[in-house]
């Protein structure tokens, strides 16, 4: 009897304590942090980073540069690599601060990243499209396999920068035309289909250009031939003769009618005398396309291939401008955008062009080139400016860029040489929008030295989607805490019943 009461009561104990496991003990959230008790190597210098560098447990790095304006900082596990995560749960998230004393000298706290290893990443707490960017903050290792030994104490070697010229950010990402782009005086050349010598067709809404010959297998269209077409999307009909070498449509545009007849009009006329020429006076581009294409299905092998072009007014975005810093601690502008004018065009940057004159151009006028070989992509500019302090007086000064074709965007910017200590300017400037008159969006960040940009602010408001998540997670946490008080409730009913029972059985 009595073996069998110990047996009962070891069963209610047991049923009790998992209970308490279950529903008691705190469960991590992405704002808990493990505690790691384990030696790691010291470092003696801060390391500064690009981003997704690796960086070694208990080290201390500058994330000063990548980590302004961004609120949090989140890890979505050890096999999650990519750039961007896009919308992806994380499973754990820290607050960062805003300060630039602790972004400079931030320590990879082994208590909190020990059992974290892998990509950590910039988290702004909203909704972003995937494969917007790189995002990677950086990757947390043991020693990042680049330890060396010093006086018995573990170190990290850092390399020093030798260069007094920082190097430029990365590109941004690629902004997709969705057509062979063109651009007021400019020219295009592409490779014809199959590297075949072809004629070409274009039509517009009012413009065209008929019956084209190619340059033996490369496309070009002089800049003239659309310099007063009107900007919009074309069709270019690129037809290539058949086996038979013959090219069954071919544009006349005073087609004779009759033998001996004083009337003319255009026409797209065949070698065969069989096919019957089609008579397109008057007509508008776009139903001439439409009769090209029938004569094409009905020839006997010529083939064709329609590529649209996207015809544009020249055109510069201005899309971020970055704060730089070497050694010396001198600044310069990391200045990065888009622009639809073709590749290598010359490209002119200018600090308050309104009063540039010869004697200060060497100090505020540079040049950089366009890049981009895909011609179905927005071209792009990534370059470094220096910018001079002793030179250029504290207050607003505007930053413009033009090209040879005409194309000009003028975006402005604030330096200041003492800093309100109230005040927290920006390190980068984004700029959104294409006129000249665009409304940028600041990150707002601590600079410890004079030359931060500085625009007026513009706060983006949460959406329905981000106001949404934050009512579903304020539920589950709501549902988590009646959860486990039910929890605990139970636990103290089935403890309370077993000692009842104890007792009673020691009392009989």
């Amino acid at each position: 009897m009595i073996k069998r009461i110990l047996v009962n009561q070891y069963a209610w104990l047991t049923i009790a304590w998992i209970f308490f496991c279950l529903f008691m003990i705190p469960s991590v959230s992405a704002d808990n942090i493990t505690s790691i008790q384990q030696s790691f190597p010291a470092y003696n210098e801060t390391l500064h980073i690009a981003n997704g560098q690796c960086v070694p447990l208990n080290s201390t790095v500058d994330i000063s540069s990548l980590g302004w304006g961004v609120p949090y900082l989140s890890y979505y596990g050890r096999y999650e690599s990519s750039f961007d995560p896009g919308n992806t749960i994380p499973r754990y998230r820290i607050n960062l601060s805003s300060s630039a004393k602790i972004l400079q000298n931030y320590k990879i706290d082994p208590e909190i990243f020990g059992d974290k290893l892998g990509f950590w990443y910039q988290d702004y707490n909203k909704d972003q499209k995937s494969g917007a960017g790189n995002h990677r903050m950086f990757y947390v290792d043991d020693t990042c396999k680049m330890p060396v030994m010093e006086n018995g104490t573990e170190l990290v070697n850092f390399t020093v920068i030798n260069t007094t010229i920082p190097k430029p950010l990365q590109f941004l990402p690629e902004k997709s035309a969705g057509a062979l782009l063109l651009a007021r005086g400019d020219d295009i050349a592409f490779r014809a289909p199959d590297s075949v010598e072809s004629n070409i067709w274009v039509f517009g809404r009012t413009d065209q250009i008929y019956d084209y010959k190619t340059k033996q297998d490369v496309v070009y269209f002089d800049a003239d031939q659309f310099i007063n077409f009107e900007t919009g999307n074309y069709d270019a009909v690129i037809i290539n003769k058949g086996n038979n070498s013959i090219l069954e449509e071919t544009y006349d545009p005073e087609y004779i009618p009759e033998k001996y007849s004083n009337v003319t009009w255009p026409a797209i006329i065949s070698p065969f005398r069989n096919v019957n020429p089609i008579n397109i006076h008057g007509m508008q581009p776009k139903l001439v396309e439409e009769k090209l294409i029938n004569r094409l299905q009905e020839s006997l092998d010529d083939q064709y291939i329609i590529w649209s072009i996207s015809f544009q007014e020249p055109e510069i975005q201005i899309k971020r401008i970055d704060v730089l810093r070497n050694p010396d601690n001198r600044s310069w502008y990391n200045i990065r955008g888009y622009t639809n004018i073709k590749n290598g065009s010359v490209l002119t940057i200018t600090i308050d062009a309104d009063n540039l004159n010869d004697t200060i151009k060497g100090i505020r006028q540079w040049k950089t080139t366009a890049v981009g070989l895909d011609p179905y992509a927005w071209r792009q500019f990534n370059t470094i400016i220096p910018v001079d302090y002793e030179q250029i007086f504290p207050g607003y000064h505007y930053i413009t860029i033009t090209s040879e074709t005409g194309a000009t965007q003028t975006v402005p910017i604030y330096i200041m040489k003492e800093l309100d200590p109230h005040y927290i300017p920006p390190e980068y400037t984004e700029y959104l929008g294409t006129s000249p008159f665009v409304t940028p969006r600041i990150i707002e960040k601590e600079v410890p030295v004079p030359g931060p940009t500085r625009i007026v602010m513009v706060h983006d408001t949460p959406t329905g989607e981000q106001l949404k998540q934050a009512r579903l997670e304020a539920d589950w946490e709501i549902i988590e805490i009646i959860v486990k008080v039910i929890a605990g409730i139970l636990a103290l009913i089935l403890i309370g019943a077993w000692l009842y029972s104890a007792y009673r059985r020691a009392k009989a």
